[in-house]
């Protein structure tokens, strides 16, 4: 569980009893099954930005690869999370991972998954098992 302050000790503490982190089987319809893209894009009101536990393609070499299960990948093409809100940013070279040319991602440029600064986001996306 997070502590008094809302700080975590691992992501998976922000989701309640019954509930785990989005993503962690990599496989993008654990969400789009769940909430349409408008949804997506305006959780958390007008400065949501909540991450899943997957990145947004599997690879990029001269296209973008969506073959699942998605990694949840440290750093490079492809790396950034999977995100939900108004905040998260839409300026993918793929875009198509999560909703077809609406797919938007958590954090900075680069900042994978696995490496993801947690002062860059609102939180996770918890979805129940």
């Amino acid at each position: 569980m997070c502590d008094d302050s809302n700080e975590c000790a691992q992501p998976a503490d922000a989701c309640a009893s019954g509930w785990s982190v989005c993503g962690l089987a990599g496989v993008p319809d654990q969400i789009s099954t769940r909430a349409k893209e408008a949804e997506c894009s305006s959780a958390g009101g007008a400065t949501g930005a909540y991450v899943s536990a997957m990145s947004h393609c599997v690879s990029f070499v001269s296209t973008c690869d969506y073959t699942a299960p998605y990694p949840c990948l440290p750093s490079g093409d492809c790396s950034e999370p999977m995100c939900c809100g108004p905040s998260c940013r839409n300026d993918l070279g793929c875009q198509d991972g999560l909703y077809p040319g609406a797919t938007h991602a958590g954090g900075t440029f680069d900042a994978g998954c696995a490496a993801l600064e947690a002062t860059s986001v609102t939180g996770v996306l918890c979805c129940m098992d």
